[in-house]
């Protein structure tokens, strides 16, 4: 158990740290009307995109398992793809012009719109794919880990936790204490616009070399 938490808690960590998800949220929650209910919804439907996706990889990881021949080739296939895909990320990173800052549009009183943020929420997430790139290994690693369904259980938790960790405890934050959550969002949206690429970089490129050495050791 603890040899499989050592594996795929790292995962969870750099699929947590995603800059545009932090900056998108810090502007929901940063709009004049509703930030609260707009920020849960917001959050809530990044979340269900992420059940989706833990159930998805869950099942079809969990199938091609079951065929031991296709055992280690299914594992390598995972991580080196996600490699692949993390170098592209970082290169895009890298040459792409910087991004314009992101306004809040709120013009006028339209409403809640719990529905709309949630949609939001899952865009992103779907969208999100340094994130995901990541935490679809993690899922392959609790799929083939030669541990109980109980430890399997334990570790899916906790890497769906870790990994929506930092959007819940801003949101959590601002809910529990506004005037000190509105305080905190301008330096950290002052420090995402800032450090986004280099955040983005570092994540990409180091899980990348992480997952290309550990797919290349299975094949």
């Amino acid at each position: 158990m603890y040899d499989l938490l050592a594996r795929v808690l790292p995962l969870a960590v750099g699929a947590a740290f995603s800059p545009t998800m932090l900056t998108v949220l810090v502007i929901v929650l940063g709009l004049p009307r509703y930030p609260r209910t707009r920020g849960v919804a917001f959050a809530i439907g990044a979340a269900l995109v992420l059940v989706g996706i833990t159930v998805l990889s869950l099942t079809l990881l969990g199938h091609r398992a079951a065929d031991a021949s296709h055992h280690d080739l299914t594992r390598a296939t995972v991580d080196l793809v996600a490699a692949a895909l993390l170098t592209f990320l970082g290169i895009r990173a890298l040459v792409r012009p910087r991004a314009p800052r992101q306004t809040r549009p709120d013009a006028g009183d339209q409403g809640v719109e719990p529905l709309r943020f949630l949609a939001l929420g899952m865009v992103m997430m779907i969208t999100n794919f340094s994130t995901i790139i990541l935490y679809v290994p993690a899922m392959r690693e609790i799929v083939a880990a030669p541990v109980s369904g109980t430890d399997k259980a334990i570790a899916v938790t906790l890497t769906f936790v870790i990994t929506t960790t930092v959007l819940w405890l801003l949101l959590a934050c601002y809910l529990v204490a506004p005037s000190l959550g509105r305080r905190l969002f301008e330096p950290v949206d002052r420090f995402i616009t800032r450090h986004a690429r280099t955040i983005t970089v570092i994540v990409c490129f180091v899980f990348a070399a992480y997952l290309g050495i550990e797919g290349v050791d299975q094949l």
